[in-house]
């Protein structure tokens, strides 16, 4: 009988070590134990069946592509939670700004504590830091490089990296350098298309959720609008192929299905509201309904249905420039030329030099592209000047402001350093700094930017016959978009966003700059006075260097 008892109590302590390990190397059971919501329930999985196979997954890289409201962020919350709990660890986790952290820490993560007997006896600290037994959260704003911290990093979690500056995101990435475990989970709504968590979920293996027909068996992802039948009185899902009913439960039963690439190396898993079931085919509709004819505040267009709704991101009108409006502009008895007159040059300028020449034609007074090049020196410069018969020709001043100052000191009046300024009211000034030598151009980016794909758009712009270079400079003009954002005064504006290498597309704003400006003189007047003090851009003082 003792025998038999001490088998018993090895079986139960064996039992129990096995739990100990099972929850130290799984979040699910941890969370299934620990968890519990602000009312005090357990957490649902019953209608949050997709959230399962998530919380069990242990990929060093995870991207999830979202929408809203659909437990991600809590989510994200647990597992920053346990990791800290279960391993002694540094943890980095990100939100747009610095208040939103704030506001975050007192709507979610407080409630989340406090809801838990057991991490309110393990959790200290205030908004920014969390102390977990030997571990530290660190909850941090992905703006300001003010906001950034130097600490090193086993995990780090960036809510919202669509509305993150890439820039604080890339620097809080290098402080997992020396990690053993370095870990990296980003979740986010999507913005616009090939941005943000959009670029990062085409790079992963993307799962689906793939629900299965109950009356044909056809496996399908509920997308919209194909997968629902009815208006905003009465709607329902329904299957792609033999059209019928998508049951709650259907939706419930799904399985997650790899559609991308594995050797990516990064899970990722994007999540919809029609995957919901407690949410109903009607109100998605009535969604886009209101999205479309009564915006409301949580939903303020049909970019917002497509990011908040459907997890998609959301092209339209913030994608001035797409490949079929650049191969509109080509007639192909045009090709490259090896020399030109009368022309105008942009240079955007970086580890190597972009180049576009554009001519004017006479019979139709369009810019033809007649050069696009890429040069690893400034040397080629006057070369191309001379052989192309440059007019006038437009350089970034930065990064490399000495070489490009240099450069347009050999050709006053005719070579003009360009710099960005977005707060300025004009599209663009012309200036002359006598003092300093200088010729510049001021320019409004999303503003010219605007100008250079209507005339695109416009057929205002001809193209040489399609080749391998010509390509590949169409992949560049179009890899830009622009997007809505709200400034800390709350004041609304476009704004630039990079989608991908847009070296020409830089350079060709600043050659069709030049040749509105040889055209007619009228963009801007030039001002041969000194600028004022308010006037200078904040990179003047670096360019004073006597010559």
């Amino acid at each position: 009988m003792k025998h038999s008892n001490k088998l018993s109590d090895q079986s139960q302590e064996a039992t129990t070590n096995v739990l100990v390990q099972t929850k130290q190397d799984h979040l699910l059971p941890w969370a299934a134990d620990y968890i519990r919501t602000p009312k005090g329930d357990l957490l649902d999985f019953y209608d949050h069946p997709y959230l399962i196979e998530i919380y069990d997954d242990q990929s060093k890289e995870m991207i999830i592509k979202k929408a809203a409201q659909i437990g991600i962020s809590t989510y994200a919350i647990n597992k920053s939670m346990w990791f800290a709990d279960t391993h002694q660890v540094s943890i980095i986790y990100t939100f747009p700004t610095a208040s939103d952290v704030a506001d975050f820490s007192k709507a979610r993560i407080t409630p989340v504590i406090q809801a838990s007997p057991y991490l309110r006896n393990r959790v200290s600290g205030g908004i920014e830091l969390k102390e977990i037994g030997k571990s530290f959260i660190y909850f941090r704003g992905a703006w300001s490089e003010r906001q950034a911290i130097s600490v090193d990093s086993d995990f780090n979690i960036h809510d919202e990296i669509d509305f993150s500056k890439p820039d604080i995101i890339d620097m809080y990435r290098e402080r997992m350098s020396h990690s053993k475990y370095a870990l990296f989970l980003a979740l986010s709504t999507p913005s616009i298309p090939e941005y943000g968590i959009d670029y990062l979920f085409q790079r992963s293996d993307k799962h689906e959720w793939f629900i299965t027909c109950p009356q044909c068996g056809e496996k399908q992802i509920l997308k919209y609008p194909d997968s629902i039948r009815g208006n905003t009185k009465e709607a329902r899902y329904a299957c792609i192929k033999c059209s019928a009913t998508i049951t709650d439960d259907a939706r419930r039963n799904g399985k997650w299905v790899l559609t991308g690439d594995k050797d990516w190396g990064t899970r990722g898993y994007h999540i919809s509201q029609l995957m919901a079931p407690w949410i109903s085919a009607t109100e998605i509709l009535r969604k886009e309904e209101r999205s479309r004819i009564r915006p409301t505040k949580n939903l303020t267009g049909v970019r917002d249905f497509y990011n908040f709704v459907l997890g998609e991101a959301y092209g339209g009108e913030n994608v001035p420039l797409n490949r079929d409006t650049m191969l509109a502009c080509i007639q192909n008895k045009y090709g490259w030329e090896i020399n030109g007159r009368s022309t105008a040059m942009g240079v955007d300028q970086g580890d190597q030099l972009h180049v576009v020449i554009y001519q004017k034609e006479k019979e139709s007074e369009k810019p033809r592209l007649i050069h696009a090049g890429i040069y690893d020196s400034f040397d080629v410069l006057p070369d191309l000047m001379d052989k192309y018969g440059v007019s006038i020709c437009l350089i970034d001043a930065l990064p490399n402001k000495h070489s490009a100052r240099r450069f347009t000191l050999r050709y006053p009046a005719k070579a003009w350093l360009v710099y960005y300024n977005d707060n300025q009211k004009e599209f663009v000034n012309w200036k002359k700094d006598t003092e300093k030598r200088e010729y510049r151009v001021i320019v409004n980016k999303i503003e010219s930017f605007d100008n250079m794909a209507q005339k695109h758009k416009d057929l205002n712009v001809i193209l040489p016959h399609l080749d391998s270079e010509l390509d590949q400079y169409i992949r560049q003009m179009t890899n830009w978009a622009k997007d809505k954002e709200e400034d800390s005064r709350g004041v609304v504006k476009f704004v630039y966003k990079k989608l991908g290498a847009d070296h020409f597309a830089n350079a060709s704003n600043y050659a069709i700059l030049g040749v509105d400006k040889l055209s007619t003189g009228s963009l801007a007047k030039h001002q041969s006075e000194a600028l004022s003090k308010e006037s200078k851009p904040i990179t003047a003082g670096i360019l004073s260097t006597k010559f």
